[in-house]
């Protein structure tokens, strides 16, 4: 019986300190992925040059349906965790940094928020199927996103809950914070924020064409006791590209 007793404490104790182990993991490895993607890319900018909107090209306008999106909505939970465990590698192509996730080669980015003291991957996703698995080693880009110098709305999620909660601080950012998207071409764009808000967790709407360069970055926030009763968004707009 004693025998019995002790397992099942450990068993407990496993279980409760799990979720704790996998965060340490996963973080590392996040961190480790982004510090592989920054050295490949060389040393960050020290100054940026005024950004001119009329010599931006216009992106194509991008609709994303409910159901695109929909395909995106999944829980995370320790099951997941578990599964994925190995899922994430990265692989630095000379010229090309690239994150592989599940054996798919994808454009990523350094996304660098020194007001939150956030750096990570940033993926240009393929498919909305494929944004929750991308979501595991950073941000997620929305597909056919357009690129940093064109007139349009990149838009990204990663999570605020669980072992991989890298925009936990999203809400602490304020107007006139600075953003950065360090490109695998050594070309650097600065974003500075104009709002952060709250908005409803179906309301899509902020993922539809912007007369300005945006970056807008969307996350679950806490809602009556609900994790994802809501949504928050910090929108920001292009200030600069490295000179």
């Amino acid at each position: 019986m004693q025998l019995v007793a002790v397992m099942i404490i450990g068993i407990g104790l496993f279980f409760v300190l799990l979720p704790h182990l996998l965060r340490v993991f996963y973080y590392h490895n996040s961190t480790r992925l982004a510090e592989q993607l920054e050295d490949a890319m060389g040393s960050t900018p020290v100054s940026y040059i005024e950004i001119d909107y009329s010599k931006l090209k216009t992106a194509q306008p991008i609709v994303y349906t409910a159901e695109e999106i929909d395909a995106a909505q999944q829980n995370t939970n320790l099951l997941d965790d578990l599964t994925d465990i190995d899922d994430n590698t990265t692989v630095i192509d000379s010229g090309s940094p690239a994150v592989d996730v599940g054996g798919v080669k994808e454009d990523t980015y350094l996304l660098d928020i020194p007001a939150i003291d956030l750096k990570i991957c940033a993926i240009r996703c393929s498919s909305f199927e494929r944004i929750y698995k991308d979501m595991r080693v950073g941000a997620a880009i929305f597909p056919n996103a357009p690129q940093p110098d064109e007139i349009g709305n990149i838009c990204m999620s990663a999570h605020r809950t669980g072992s991989r909660d890298y925009f936990r601080h999203l809400d602490q950012l304020k107007a006139g914070d600075i953003i950065s998207l360090h490109c695998a071409e050594g070309v650097s764009y600065q974003y500075q924020v104009v709002s952060v808000t709250t908005i409803e967790p179906d309301d899509w709407s902020v993922t539809g064409q912007t007369l300005k360069p945006t970056l807008t970055m969307l996350s679950c926030q806490e809602y009556q006791g609900v994790s994802n009763g809501r949504r928050i968004m910090v929108r920001a707009e292009l200030v600069g590209i490295s000179g």
